[in-house]
């Protein structure tokens, strides 16, 4: 997405409209692949406000990802405010938090898509209720049980729990 900024370029409290879409088909981000079912959206404005130019918008996309505990796809929409500063070549100082800019377009591809991931959860879950995978065979557990014992190897340090735990009557 390329943003045409020449018109505000030189007037104090200009503003104009932003309202495009970042094209990407996949990324990978610690580990996880998203791939883009619906592309970021962004609608917002970017005004000068005499030293930077700061885009405010609100941003969109739906992504397909895998439940962090059984593995399967799901589609995660995903929605955030986007809230940057942009300024033009040299007047940039590198201690600020102000991306740099030549000439009179602005791309802020890049910068949106550090903050979808920024904003995206650290752990998809396909239900706030997946039960997961069973550890000894593997099989997803939403789709019922598999038969598996139940009793596992049971720390030997937690032993005398377990042994009291399995002596209490049940209520």
């Amino acid at each position: 997405m390329i943003i045409n900024v020449s018109e505000i370029l030189k007037n104090y409290g200009e503003k104009i409209a932003v309202d495009g879409v970042i094209e990407r088909e996949n990324a990978e981000f610690l580990g996880e692949r998203f791939v883009f079912i619906k592309p970021l959206t962004v609608k917002g404005i970017i005004i000068n406000n005499g030293k930077t130019l700061k885009l405010n918008a609100d941003v969109s996309a739906v992504v397909k990802t895998r439940c962090a505990r059984c593995g399967c796809d799901i589609e995660l929409p995903v929605e955030f405010c986007a809230d940057e500063a942009f300024g033009q070549g040299g007047a940039v100082s590198e201690d600020e938090d102000i991306t740099s800019f030549e000439g009179n377009e602005i791309i802020p591809d890049d910068i949106i898509l550090n903050a979808f991931f920024m904003n995206i959860p650290t752990k998809s879950l396909c239900d706030e209720n997946c039960k997961g995978l069973c550890l000894i065979c593997g099989k997803n557990l939403n789709d019922g049980a598999c038969g598996c014992e139940a009793e596992q190897d049971i720390d030997p340090r937690w032993a005398a729990l377990a042994k009291i735990k399995n002596n209490m009557p049940d209520e």
